[in-house]
């Protein structure tokens, strides 16, 4: 096995992110480039641990890639290199996660390319086969369409789904679950106070949006984790009205350019790293969005 990432690197898995040294044991899988054009999980199938000297790779989104110089690394355009060849202003192949309208997580290998619900994914893995939609669903346990951990998920019927998701009689938590939205709803009505936030400062969010909240920046995931982490920022649309952009795609050009992309090569002195394979010596990604190549 060659190449190797320090164990505490954070993958995403089945049972949400995770080091990557924890997937020696059990049955968890890890986010992987399965074949052209898709995504999906696979296992890793073998793992040694060794000390060697190793570079930190620092991307201009805040995160840090920790690797041996022979580990495999993918360019922009799943152009295969080694991490020891990689230089500054050199941009890394990612995968894209989007968030719908009604909450859900998608995936998809470029912004162009068909996207794939993590829920679904993460289902079918467990199934083995392909849900057979719309006579199969995924239920989330506690209604959070974002929690894609595989123990909160459900594999349905579509008439077996309608009913959990049901009023009245014949769901008899309902009233319960509708105190708790309306009481959310009814705190969420306290006006913030105005935001004045410099452009430097809400400049600065958006340059580790991805690495520190884990979802692509975008209008609707801004104002998704303003709302959520009750971040003291303005809207999209503020920032887009306020700030005088053309539009909020605009605000991310200006504040990220391009992302994903090395700004610092910096050597490290014995490191301890994992060397992995996996089923079919699938490439993984990192909780970063990097695709790492095996062997």
């Amino acid at each position: 096995m060659r190449g190797g990432i320090v164990g505490t690197t954070l993958v995403p898995t089945m049972d949400g992110v995770v080091p990557i040294m924890s997937l020696s044991k059990g049955d968890n899988k890890v986010l992987s480039y399965v074949k052209p054009g898709r995504l999906g999980y696979v296992s890793i199938t073998k793992m040694r641990r060794r000390k060697v000297n190793c570079l930190n790779l620092k991307l201009d989104d805040g995160s840090n890639i920790i690797c041996y110089g022979d580990q495999r690394v993918y360019l922009i355009g799943m152009r295969p290199t080694r991490a020891e060849q990689l230089r500054v202003g050199i941009r890394l192949q990612v995968y894209y996660r989007h968030t719908t309208a009604q909450g859900y997580i998608k995936f998809s290998i470029t912004k162009r390319d068909r996207k794939v619900p993590e829920h679904i994914l993460i289902m079918e893995t467990v199934i083995g086969r392909p849900i057979k939609s719309p006579q199969e669903q995924v239920h989330h346990e506690d209604e959070n369409k974002a929690n894609n951990i595989r123990s909160n998920l459900k594999f349905l019927s579509r008439s077996a789904h309608s009913s959990y998701h049901a009023r009245g009689y014949r769901n008899p938590v309902y009233r319960i679950r509708d105190r708790i939205t309306w009481a959310a709803k009814i705190a969420a009505k306290s006006r913030r106070p105005r935001n004045t936030m410099p452009i430097q400062q809400l400049v600065a969010i958006a340059r580790t949006f991805e690495s520190k909240y884990g979802m692509e920046l975008s209008k609707r995931n801004w104002d998704k984790a303003r709302k959520d982490y009750d971040l003291p920022v303005p809207t999209a649309g503020s920032i887009v009205s306020k700030y005088r952009f053309e539009s909020f795609s605009a605000f991310k050009e200006a504040a990220m350019g391009d992302n994903h992309k090395v700004v610092e090569v910096t050597p490290l002195s014995c490191v301890n790293v994992v060397s992995f394979e996996t089923e079919g010596m699938n490439p993984i990604y990192l909780a970063n969005r990097v695709m790492m190549g095996v062997g």
